[in-house]
């Protein structure tokens, strides 16, 4: 197990053999469990806003899920470009997920480890459905709130993944932890845009509703977020 810490992302590897890791991040985000959901369900947005993520195309839609096309391109040594294309299957759980649960296929979940331990969560899960440069790419998105009054989430992941025996993954081991980070934060700062328009929409609606109230009532009134 390898443990990394970036300025702002928690890393945790596990090699669990020649070819395969297992990677666990998470990031605090500046809003609700609500807002980080709502944005990482919106799939058709998902290329809107996470970098690297060159199609997104929703093939299906089930009543807990979709199944997508994605196609991910991250940058090598001396300007050379890796595209990974892959279907998943994504799947809603909003009450959580336990280690070994099977979501789909008799695909069994894993539970991103850097989560917080104990507390209630929302999970969506992916599996993989197809892939000519993966073998093995399954994982977890954990929102979760944080203890406190402000509106805080802890934002977990976890991924396994074995590319195709031709596929060193010691080759892109570091790269993929580059993207993961910057993936997480790309979702913090979207949530944290999105809810922070929401407060000022809702401000401002309030301060309408004031002016255009009568003046009589405007001493026993207040503004509320």
């Amino acid at each position: 197990v390898e443990t990394v810490q970036f300025k702002e992302v928690r890393f945790v590897m596990d090699k669990m053999s020649k070819n395969r890791r297992r990677i666990h991040a998470s990031v605090e985000v500046s809003a609700p469990p609500s807002t980080v959901w709502g944005l990482l369900t919106n799939y058709s947005s998902l290329k809107n806003f996470i970098p690297g993520l060159v199609e997104n195309t929703v093939e299906e839609v089930y009543d807990s899920g979709v199944k997508l096309k994605q196609v991910a391109r991250q940058d090598l040594a001396f300007g050379a470009h890796l595209a990974v294309t892959a279907v998943l299957n994504i799947t809603e759980r909003p009450l959580g997920v336990a280690e070994g649960d099977v979501i789909d296929r008799n695909i069994t979940a894993v539970v991103p480890s850097t989560c917080l331990l104990g507390a209630p969560s929302q999970d969506i899960c992916f599996t993989l459905v197809q892939s000519r440069d993966l073998k093995e790419f399954t994982g977890t998105w954990r929102i979760q709130q944080c203890e406190g009054s402000a509106p805080f989430t802890r934002l977990s992941y976890v991924t396994q993944v074995r590319p195709r025996s031709w596929f060193p993954v010691n080759l892109i081991q570091n790269r993929v932890q580059k993207e993961i980070e910057n993936n997480l934060k790309a979702v913090r700062n979207e949530a944290e845009c999105v809810y922070n328009a929401s407060l000022v929409s809702t401000l401002s609606k309030q301060i309408k509703s004031l002016v255009s109230s009568p003046i009589s009532s405007l001493s026993t009134r207040k503004i509320e977020i």
